[in-house]
């Protein structure tokens, strides 16, 4: 059994320790992967059996089904996890609660409100805005550079929980809080620590990855009105918080997951 394990090269120096985990558990479920760099000189190799692509780039993992390769994950999550837009115009559909967001500067006040551009990750180019004049600046300010924005309510601030999904199940739930900043994630210095999901958390997460028939992610919730609303789906989710708090070896499950669902193809 072979496979790519694909990453950017930022991305495969961020999460060295990662990668070295998961190729050696891969090994040791029979599988050769071979990390594998999205640049200027990837090549697809034909004598593979899956991919794990753990960059954002949804363009490879559907030129990669096309090709008939098995994609951890696939192409429609990573299309739709990584643009919040399409994350929360999935979210109407499926009745799935979420912070009111609009794809534009919304007619009705709104104010505080958070800007986050469409893509972005990691709390990276998530602006909170105050005043009018400070919204339409930053919208604008994003649009300049071409980048598409959503503009959402501002829910309860520093804090969120992530669920780490696997096969559609829960492997573990985080709370991250900050005392520093408005945003919670924990690389930007957020406190972390482990926290039972509830009942409506594990629902909702379980519905998003049946829909989207999701691998391993991640599920963010934030909360607003009192209640967990659905906040963003992490397509190439870390690990570092689950290495951290837990004896949880991701590696070593995402590494026997990857082999079962491959057994099922055969």
């Amino acid at each position: 059994m072979k496979g790519l394990l694909v990453y950017d090269p930022d991305g495969a120096k961020r999460n060295a320790e990662f990668i070295e985990k998961l190729t050696a558990s891969a090994k040791a479920c029979g599988i050769e992967l071979k990390l594998c760099l999205y640049d200027a000189n990837f090549s697809i190799d034909k004598d593979i059996d899956f991919a794990a692509v753990r960059t954002v780039a949804p363009t490879l993992n559907a030129e990669l089904e096309k090709r008939g390769i098995r994609v951890f994950n696939n192409s429609e999550t990573s299309k739709i996890a990584n643009d919040k837009w399409l994350t929360y115009s999935m979210c109407r559909k499926l009745g799935i609660p979420t912070v009111p967001t609009y794809d534009k500067i919304p007619d009705e006040p709104l104010l505080p409100c958070v800007v986050k551009s469409r893509n972005g990750h990691g709390g990276t180019e998530v602006y909170l805005t105050t005043t009018s004049a400070d919204l339409t600046r930053t919208c604008n300010g994003l649009t300049a550079v071409g980048k598409t924005y959503i503009v959402q309510k501002l829910a309860t601030p520093n804090k969120d929980m992530r669920l780490y999904m696997l096969g559609g199940e829960v492997v573990a739930s985080v709370l991250r809080t900050s005392d520093a900043d408005f945003r919670s994630n924990f690389s930007l210095g957020g406190k972390c620590a482990l926290c039972p999901p509830t009942a409506e958390q594990v629902y909702i997460a379980r519905r998003v990855c049946a829909r989207l028939r999701c691998d391993y992610v991640g599920i963010d919730f934030i909360p607003y009105n009192g209640d967990w609303v659905l906040n963003e789906i992490e397509d190439a989710v870390g690990a570092r918080m689950l290495y951290e708090l837990t004896d949880i070896d991701i590696a070593e499950k995402f590494a026997e997951y990857i082999r079962s669902e491959i057994r099922k193809t055969r």
